[in-house]
């Protein structure tokens, strides 16, 4: 079926990280945490100006 030993390995993994990239996108953004705030880097700029 596959012309060398090391392809359906290749696939596999391919496939394994694929999915799982997939499925941690969709959980995040089925609890709305793919919003990309800005607000903690600003107050990591914030707290470095000030010496925290």
């Amino acid at each position: 079926m596959f012309e060398s030993n090391g392809i359906a390995l290749d696939y596999a993994i391919i496939f394994f990280f694929s999915g799982s990239a997939f499925l941690i996108y969709f959980y995040l953004h089925y609890n709305g945490k793919t919003d990309f705030d800005e607000s903690p880097k600003h107050q990591m700029l914030k707290d470095e100006d000030y010496g925290a």
